[in-house]
């Protein structure tokens, strides 16, 4: 089963310089994946064995890291 995330919280300050930095893009394709991802769980999650919908979470988890890391960089600017 999937655990609920706990969702981080940055400025707004932060957000905008991460996504007006080369990192830009990489934020755009980490929330679309991430969007992707979310969509499929909500279509087939439950048809989905554990071992599929552990795949998903642990991508998920493994974006949302790289995601936090980009903005904490700007965060402490």
């Amino acid at each position: 089963m999937i655990d609920a995330i706990e969702p981080k919280e940055y400025s707004k300050r932060a957000v905008r310089l991460a996504v007006h930095s080369e990192c830009g893009d990489r934020l755009v394709a980490i929330a679309k994946e991430c969007g992707q991802l979310a969509h499929e769980l909500m279509l087939y999650g439950r048809t989905m064995d554990e071992l599929e919908q552990e795949i998903i979470a642990t991508r998920l988890a493994l974006l949302r890291a790289e995601r936090d890391d980009i903005i904490r960089q700007y965060a402490e600017v």
